[in-house]
């Protein structure tokens, strides 16, 4: 950092003269060039790798404003006040998942309405078709009136599905609301991770992107335990009180989103530099005048520019933006890592983590568990590991890295899969005599509801994947 300008503190051309900065403490290890920046940052550049093709002349650089774990969390508590805010869009996707498992088995639900595994299944299904749209209609949305406009408008859907589903006078009407809702859920769980991953700072970007599943998790905690405690309600409102809830987060969100900050990277993508500068120092917790003089403000604030002018070039300057970046997706260049994004995401939808949450009690049924108290308490239960399980993630995801998270969490629910399959094949016909088989076959449950989060820790982060390209 030999000088600055009204604008950027510059790095030198040369990395050996990178200790030059008079505020900046130069340590050298090995190939990489570390240095602290003030308010204890670091910004480390990697000296060139020996390829095939022989010596690299590129240099690789890494920054973080200061530690991760817990020590992290506190130093950016603003930045991380806000995520949590914003995954409020999980707790209401998690709700509405949630809260269908005891509605589906309630005494004055069945009975008002008697309905069969299609209807159980189209109940449930239609939330997850409208969350697709929601999802892909989201971008549009996010990029076009900004990240905040979008969040407000998905909570407002989302109340709209609620009221239909509490006031439902037919099925017909109450399955509407399902899909309304999955509109308004499946829009938030695109705009609040995109949300959340915009405002994070590098070394926690990991930590705080768990967050979303953490608040999903306890969407699915809160909507089951509540329909548990309804459940005997001598009336329609054993099943309208737990759907009518739906509205806390929807509504919470939907108010509170304009407390939230701006994304420094949409004021990026709308030209308004002095803006984005404006908001990432104030989620850095820096004054104006600080924010000018920190080059790990300045760095962050560049990489935006460079993704925002990459998106641009690669879309030709097209009017149809929207459509032609979705085909260039597809493109022999980018499909590799499109491919990666989609089936990382259908394989862990594919390891039956929605099973459990949407029919819990009717599969628990299944193996031989009998008595409405005992299977909604394993399923119950079940949630309750799940969230605890998140917990760690959070804490060493940026530590450990994704693909150790990755790699094993897939290897267990292989494994408990496998366990499950043998069990069901021996037992399938006599669980009533092998009670300990089904309790055994609970227990193989839990991994497979404690680790199925971890797939999805690499494509919740889509910016080194997908960098300028997306």
């Amino acid at each position: 950092m030999a000088g600055s300008t009204a604008t950027y503190v510059c790095l030198p051309t040369d990395p050996n003269d990178i200790s030059s900065h008079p505020h900046a403490h130069h340590q050298r290890h090995g190939s990489r060039h570390a240095v602290r920046t003030p308010h204890g940052g670091i910004l480390t550049v990697h000296s060139p790798l020996h390829t095939s093709e022989g010596p690299s002349n590129t240099y690789s650089y890494s920054y973080a404003y200061g530690p991760t774990g817990l020590i992290g969390l506190f130093r950016n508590r603003y930045a991380v006040g806000c995520a949590i805010f914003a995954s409020i869009g999980g707790v209401s996707f998690g709700y509405d998942q949630g809260v269908i498992a005891n509605v589906l088995v309630m005494k004055d639900f069945t009975a008002r309405w008697p309905i069969g595994p299609w209807e159980k299944g189209i109940m449930t299904a239609v939330l997850e078709f409208g969350a697709l749209f929601g999802a892909l209609l989201a971008g549009v949305f996010a990029d076009r009136y900004s990240r905040r406009h979008s969040i407000f408008l998905a909570s407002a859907i989302f109340c709209i599905g609620s009221g239909l589903q509490a006031g439902a006078p037919s099925l017909d009407v109450l399955t509407l609301g399902r899909a309304v809702g999955g509109l308004g859920v499946g829009a938030l769980s695109m705009l609040s991770p995109l949300y959340m991953a915009e405002i994070s700072p590098p070394e926690l970007r990991g930590s705080l992107m768990a967050l979303e599943q953490l608040a999903i998790v306890f969407g699915v905690v809160f909507g089951f335990w509540t329909g548990f405690l309804t459940r005997n309600i001598p009336s329609s409102a054993s099943w309208r009180i737990p759907l009518a809830l739906q509205f806390l987060p929807g509504v919470s969100l939907c108010l509170g989103c304009f407390l939230l900050p701006p994304s420094p990277r949409f004021l990026v993508l709308r030209g308004r530099l002095d803006d984005a500068m404006a908001s990432l120092a104030k989620l850095r917790l820096r004054t104006p005048e600080e924010a000018a003089r920190n080059p790990l403000i300045q760095l962050e604030l560049l990489e935006m520019q460079v993704s925002v002018a990459l998106e641009a070039r690669n879309l030709d300057g097209k009017e149809d933006g929207w459509l032609s970046s979705w085909t260039k997706l597809f493109h022999r260049k980018y499909l590799n890592r499109t491919l990666i994004g989609i089936m990382t995401m259908f394989f862990q939808q594919w390891s039956g983590i929605n099973a459990l949450l949407y029919y819990g009690p009717t599969l628990v049924t299944s193996i031989g568990l009998r008595g409405d108290l005992v299977t909604l308490l394993v399923s119950g239960g079940i949630g309750i590991v799940q969230f605890l399980a998140v917990i760690p993630a959070i804490l060493y995801l940026d530590r450990l890295g994704r693909k150790p998270l990755l790699r094993g969490g897939s290897a267990l629910m292989a494994l408990s899969h496998f366990i499950i399959a043998i069990l069901i094949r021996l037992y399938e016909d006599s669980w009533a005599f092998h009670p300990a088989a089904a309790w055994f076959a609970v227990m193989c449950v839990l991994p497979i509801a404690t680790t199925s989060h971890y797939p999805t820790s690499r494509v919740l982060l889509p910016d080194p994947a997908f960098r300028g390209h997306t």
